[in-house]
């Protein structure tokens, strides 16, 4: 990867690769922590998902710190071309919302992998920035895209800001945020891929975070 993009497509096809690449912590993690859980008794005594993952996933702290070390190059790799794109925005908005879009995408996969698929209670607590980033990211987005003709709804092929809005309206540990998370699902009917903003503003509502309510 080189050290900085010389322009958004370089940028995009670089993510499109560390992305993909990053779907591989999940992949590896949910399972065998799924598996442990149902077949053990209940964590206790401040046992947190990181712990039992270390038990039952050999070398997951090694994982983790590698696919920590690709997002982290890739965003130092993409800091000037996200910068450029913001500074012209005025006079060149369509770069910018692309960037914005890419950006939305990463600070997501981010969290993923620090908190260990939204599963270390301790690591969601310290990212309530990276939620915000997550909610303000996602209004530019749903903000300017125009709706399709004669319809109600956004509709594109992939994930769009919904799964990035549910996952902060679910997994943030501040309750202003996730309050933020659902008013725009709510303000801003959409459909990206299977991710319907009705559907998940009703399971982001009746879902509850038992971190949040300590708070």
């Amino acid at each position: 990867m080189p050290d900085r993009f010389s322009n958004l497509d370089e940028a995009r096809r670089w993510w499109d690769a560390v992305q993909h690449w990053t779907l591989q912590f999940p992949r590896a993690v949910v399972a065998p922590i799924a598996t442990s859980l149902s077949t053990s008794s209940p964590a206790t005594d401040g046992d947190t998902v990181v712990f039992l993952g270390s038990r039952v996933i050999p070398g997951l702290e090694d994982m983790q710190r590698a696919h920590l070390g690709t997002l982290e190059q890739w965003s130092a790799a993409f800091w000037l071309v996200f910068s450029a794109a913001e500074a012209n925005k005025a006079a060149d908005p369509l770069p910018y919302h692309q960037a914005v879009s890419i950006l939305l995408q990463y600070i997501l996969s981010l969290v993923c992998v620090r908190s260990v698929c939204f599963g270390d209670s301790a690591a969601l607590q310290e990212m309530t920035a990276a939620f915000r980033d997550i909610v303000r990211l996602a209004e530019i987005m749903v903000s300017n895209q125009p709706k399709g003709p004669g319809s109600a709804k956004v509709f594109t092929m992939d994930n769009g800001p919904t799964l990035a809005l549910f996952v902060a309206a679910t997994k943030c540990t501040d309750l202003g945020v996730r309050a933020d998370a659902v008013a725009l699902l709510n303000r801003f009917p959409r459909r990206d891929a299977f991710w319907d903003t009705m559907a998940v503003m009703n399971l982001a509502t009746s879902t509850v975070n038992p971190a949040c309510d300590q708070n």
